[in-house]
């Protein structure tokens, strides 16, 4: 399908050409474009610049287990909208960001000459929508956007070592752009003792534990193992908090490591 205008951004390139492809094993756009001092009456190179400044750093967007994708950036997250050329049907990508913007090396590009022409192109990475509607999320937790985490609960990451941070919780939450029904976690208990058992609370839901995977050499209730909880929400949110027992530095007693290690976590939309 053709489509004649297009908004990346908040920006609007001088010329689109109207066939542009959209690859779906790797999520992305590519567009063929010109900036062109006869449409903006400005300096091409401006417009460039202006694309150029909203290109990511570092862009992941990787398949989930609900069939869509999760775009993770170091740089802008951006919408791109699209408008039919023979009519007033857009299409819109809501989550995006621009991977590099390329400059064809033959443009008609003078700086004397206001007439100039600059060809480049766009290549966009968008983010797909798996079903039922929602998210999941893998470790590392702390690189998501929306996301904020702490390995201990006393709110902090004191101490914690390459490969277990980011991996082991005591705190998580995760802000989503609609409302949440259901949580689901597979992961197990760092430790579990018997007075006090692990547990992992989802929005005021609390769960127990049934194993555990750090096997400590005394005070652990539980079997070591792995297993599935599903939390539903009383009361849909688009903010979803997970807050586990006492996880605190050095974690070197049972009663003090009763955080949880989550393989991935999953969020339903409403």
């Amino acid at each position: 399908m053709a489509y004649k205008t297009w908004v990346i951004g908040g920006l609007t390139p001088s010329w689109v050409e109207p066939d542009f492809k959209d690859n779906r094993d790797t999520n992305t756009l590519t567009l063929k474009c010109a900036a062109m001092y006869d449409v903006t009456g400005t300096d091409p190179i401006d417009e460039i610049e202006s694309f150029d400044a909203l290109a990511s750093e570092k862009i992941s967007n990787d398949s989930l287990l609900n069939g869509g994708t999760k775009l993770q950036v170091r740089g802008q997250v951006i919408t791109v909208t699209a408008t039919n050329e023979g009519s007033s049907e857009t299409k819109t990508w809501t989550r995006c960001a621009i991977k590099k913007v390329e400059i064809t090396l033959d443009s008609f590009y003078n700086e004397d000459n206001p007439g100039s022409i600059i060809e480049y192109e766009l290549i966009i990475s968008y983010q797909t929508q798996g079903g039922p509607g929602g998210s999941v999320y893998y470790p590392s937790y702390d690189d998501y956007d929306n996301t904020t985490y702490y390995m201990w609960t006393t709110m902090d990451n004191t101490g914690a070592a390459p490969g277990i941070v980011g991996s082991e919780i005591g705190y998580l939450q995760i802000t989503e752009p609609q409302n949440v029904i259901r949580v689901e976690v597979y992961g197990s208990a760092c430790c579990s003792p018997s007075a006090t058992p692990a547990y992992l609370e989802v929005n005021g839901v609390k769960q127990y534990w049934h194993y555990t995977h750090d096997m400590m050499a005394s005070g652990d209730s539980l079997p070591s193992g792995y297993e599935k909880l599903t939390f539903e929400l009383a009361t849909p949110a688009t903010v979803v908090t997970l807050e586990t027992g006492d996880h605190i530095y050095p974690s070197d007693t049972c009663s003090t490591n009763m955080g949880c290690w989550l393989q991935w976590v999953r969020v339903v939309y409403e």
